[in-house]
């Protein structure tokens, strides 16, 4: 994946203000659904890829985090790849994600524009990469097993 490196420090947080919302739409039961499927059930049917909906939520979670801890360090980390399901009812998923995501902009917005270094910078726009590549695995996930 290639990161877009015009993306600034306030652009990611920006980001990473607007996944919650963004994350909470994909997840969302649609509106035919008539209460016929469980939510839970559902996010942890994996797709074509092998990977759950659910799976997915929890990489992006792990992602935010990864981002906070590089604006809290300014320190470029390596990004985890993924992240297990723990089993979570999804809207505890979605919750920590919002914990995490709100975190991770405060962070970010923290840092004096002045303060960021490339390898730090570079580390941040790639994990916002990676969070909206996985938000659109979960959504064709979810997609796919519904």
């Amino acid at each position: 994946m290639v990161a877009d490196r015009a993306l600034t420090p306030d652009d990611a947080a920006v980001a990473l203000r607007s996944f919650p919302r963004r994350f909470r739409a994909v997840f969302a039961r649609p509106d035919d659904d008539e209460d016929r499927f469980d939510p839970d059930q559902v996010a942890r049917r994996p797709g074509t890829d092998g990977v759950t909906a659910a799976e997915h939520l929890a990489a992006a979670t792990e992602l935010v985090v990864a981002t906070g801890a590089v604006a809290r360090s300014l320190d470029a980390t390596a990004l985890p790849d993924a992240t297990s399901d723990d089993g979570r009812p999804i809207a505890e998923l979605l919750g920590a994600f919002d914990v995490a995501s709100t975190d991770a902009a405060e962070r970010v917005s923290a840092v004096a524009s002045g303060d960021w270094t490339t390898g730090p910078l570079h580390t941040v726009q790639d994990a916002i990469g990676a969070v909206g590549v996985r938000l659109r695995q979960a959504e064709a996930t979810l997609r796919s097993v519904r």
